[in-house]
């Protein structure tokens, strides 16, 4: 096994592996707890119903190669749905677990990941602010596939520290496999792979890498990485639907142009998105201000020599993305962040323990550094636990849909059990819902792109019942408007009201006038 740094350098003493170990099963313990609230509450976002049809089409067998609809996503995420739904059946809950699982994954890699680079202390203290982010806790309960993709490449980032070339090409592969943003963080990955190397196990200081002896695992790992993106490459060779997802993805999309004129605007939003990963002014503050000090300050002895180096690929690393993202047209979403989280994580364990490390070079007693090395973690608790609070009770703008969708399974299920089956449900904004909703119920879905287009559609299919839904942000004005010249009418079946009692989704009947 890999030796870590937590057993190298003398700090180690102040976490010892019982402690780091019982520390883990605490921090994972809560990474279970925190996102439960939001697990049952949060309305499907969209893309969760849409990928969630997906899965469904797959699990059933009805569309096993989803040859029948767009799709513009790689096939990981897909399947997986797919089998959960046909371990567990299909609800919300089951559709969320992969994610959940993810976050799991996430919260041990990034202790793992730390460990490797700086040691156990930092490690741990990591992984407990990834645990406390309010990114973590609403992410973790969506049907998404950020969190699986993220989980994949902290895999290929450990792997890398490890020194294990085929994980690092086989975690890197996968993650793209579940989202082509993971192709972005190649360079942070294949960056780590170099700069750790030697193993830690083996590396002494009369050891001098070689330029051949780095390039060897990187080869080994860009072979993998390279296999493992051709096989989703094969399966949308193999469906006859066209465009593939590559295509379809852009196309869905828009495509991506320079931003350079609207850079400080954008660049501005995705900040304010990214002080939700604490969701704290203060540790945002120390975070800004102590982040130079980090790179400044001189490293400690241990057997990684470029530890000082890993400080500025990673703050580096972090400032490019956020900046590319920025600079172009890349829709300013909360979840292109999500990959950054345990990065941060990193970096600010690393700051809140740098009073430890001076403490400790200017050789104050043993009780004065065990002190410094435990504190951190009652400050991250501290001060992270109202954002905590605000995430669990999804009043942060991140991850699942707040509201915008909500009540849609209940219109659903009043469909299923009022409305009968072969009858015209029309959608404009709700369809991926009702597809996963109402999924193997012979509805007539039917698109409408105009309130024209509705009046044309309902009176060319009058002798058959409609319905049509609305929701709370879309006015029924135009539609009413345009049935009424051609001698329809909405009446009103079913509500849903939101918690806070504003409404949600309303289901009409188009009915002639009588």
């Amino acid at each position: 096994m890999t030796a870590t740094i937590a057993t190298i350098h003398p700090l180690s003493k102040v976490i010892t592996t019982p402690f780091s170990q019982t520390g883990l099963i605490i921090v994972l313990g809560l990474g279970l707890l925190l996102p439960l609230g939001p697990l049952t509450h949060s309305p499907l976002h969209h893309d969760e119903a849409l990928y969630i049809y997906w899965g469904q089409l797959v699990a059933s067998g009805r569309d096993p190669l989803l040859n029948t609809v767009a799709v513009d996503k790689p096939p990981l995420f897909i399947y997986t749905l797919a089998i959960f739904f046909k371990l567990f059946g299909f609800s919300d809950t089951v559709a969320r677990l992969p994610s959940m699982l993810a976050h799991f994954a996430i919260i041990g890699l990034s202790f793992g990941l730390g460990r490797n680079l700086y040691g156990r202390q930092t490690g741990l203290l990591s992984a407990l602010i990834v645990t406390l982010s309010p990114f973590s806790i609403l992410f973790a309960p969506t049907a998404l596939t950020d969190p699986m993709m993220v989980a994949w490449v902290l895999l290929a980032a450990w792997a890398a520290t490890e020194q294990k070339p085929l994980w690092v090409g086989l975690g890197l592969g996968l993650a793209a496999a579940t989202k082509q943003q993971g192709i972005f963080f190649a360079p942070l990955i294949f960056g780590l792979l170099f700069l750790c190397h030697p193993p830690i196990s083996t590396t002494t200081n009369k050891e001098t890498p070689t330029l051949q002896n780095r390039s060897r695992p990187i080869s080994q790992a860009l072979l993998v990485y390279i296999i493992v993106l051709t096989l989703p490459l094969i399966w949308d060779l193999n469906r006859t639907y066209r465009p593939g997802f590559w295509l379809q993805s852009a196309a869905s999309y828009g495509g991506l142009s320079s931003a350079v004129t609207q850079f400080p605007t954008r660049w501005d939003s995705f900040v304010q998105l990214l002080t939700f990963i604490t969701g704290s002014q203060t540790l945002n503050t120390v975070f800004l201000f102590g982040l130079p000090l980090i790179f400044l300050t001189k490293p400690m002895a241990t057997r990684i020599q470029s530890q000082s180096n890993i400080d500025w690929f990673l703050g580096g690393f972090c400032l490019i993305f956020v900046g590319l993202h920025a600079a172009f047209s890349f829709q300013v979403w909360d979840r292109y962040l999500l990959g950054l989280v345990p990065l941060a994580g990193l970096l600010l364990a690393r700051i809140l323990l740098l009073p430890q490390r001076i403490i400790h070079a200017r050789q104050i007693p043993h009780q004065a550094t065990v002190i410094a090395g435990l504190l951190p973690f009652g400050v991250a608790i501290w001060l992270m636990a109202a954002p905590v609070q605000q995430a669990v009770n999804t009043a942060y703008p991140l991850g699942a849909d707040h509201g915008a969708f909500y009540g849609t399974d209940q219109v659903a299920a009043y469909l299923r059990q009022h409305a009968g089956a072969n009858v015209t449900l029309y959608h404009r904004w709700l369809g991926g819902h009702w597809r996963a909703y109402l999924f193997n119920f012979p509805y007539d879905f039917r698109f409408w792109q105009s309130a024209d287009d509705l009046a044309r559609q309902a009176v060319a299919n009058a002798t058959g019942r409609q319905y049509i839904a609305f929701p709370a942000w879309q006015s029924t004005t135009p539609a009413e408007l345009a049935l009424f010249e051609q001698g329809l009418a909405l009446h009103s079946v079913f509500k849903t009201i939101r918690p806070d009692g504003n409404p949600a989704i309303s289901l009409y009947q188009i009915e002639a006038i009588e």
